[in-house]
């Protein structure tokens, strides 16, 4: 009798996605969406598309400061994208980079946008971080290619402000880096009053 994999418990679960780490089991569904999806990432990212590559992948998943998430389907969980989670640094500083990317074939849906909002929150509640930042390359054809609710202007609308706030620094909205943070009660009143003028 062959056994199938079981896919590990969701660390979120959203309306029509869940998140969960990603495992040497979805090698073969990640590689697929990745071939299939070349024109899509190309020039921003090159996710892994052979074995050796993902195996390379997967060595980094033992490190801790890195964390592999795959955006999946309800229903039939297929994975519709990944989220990686590198550089974080733990101590007084908590914080990380964020980087995703999606499969062509079920793009422009909001599945990603969806799987974007639980990372960020497991980020912030499962991770424990403070601070999180993601590059936005403007370059890309939004309304076409990357989900609405992952551009900055949208970003709050879409379940970023739970306990957090939005902050893109003057400096930095030229480049589109997206900082969401983190703040104690008593720091949310006082960065009102810096927003405000």
């Amino acid at each position: 009798m062959l056994r199938v994999p079981r896919a590990p418990e969701p660390l979120r679960v959203g309306r029509r996605v869940a998140l969960r780490r990603v495992t040497r089991a979805d090698r073969d569904a990640v590689l697929a969406m990745n071939r299939a999806s070349r024109a899509l990432h190309r020039p921003w990212v090159t996710p892994p598309v052979t074995r050796a590559e993902f195996d390379r992948w997967a060595a980094r998943w033992t490190s801790p400061d890195y964390v592999s998430l795959a955006v999946c389907r309800r229903g039939d969980g297929e994975v519709v994208g990944i989220v990686n989670v590198s550089h974080i640094v733990l101590g007084p500083l908590r914080s990380a980079y964020l980087g995703y990317y999606a499969s062509a074939a079920l793009a422009g849906r909001g599945l990603m946008a969806e799987g974007l909002a639980l990372a960020i929150r497991h980020c912030f509640d499962g991770l424990g971080l403070h601070r999180v930042e993601a590059n936005i390359r403007r370059v890309l054809d939004l309304d076409a290619r990357v989900p609405r609710p992952a551009r900055p202007a949208a970003a709050v609308e879409h379940g970023y402000d739970f306990d957090h706030r939005l902050r893109r620094s003057r400096a930095r909205a030229e480049s589109g880096a997206l900082a969401v943070e983190r703040l104690t009660t008593s720091a949310q009143s006082s960065h009102s009053r810096s927003m405000s003028t």
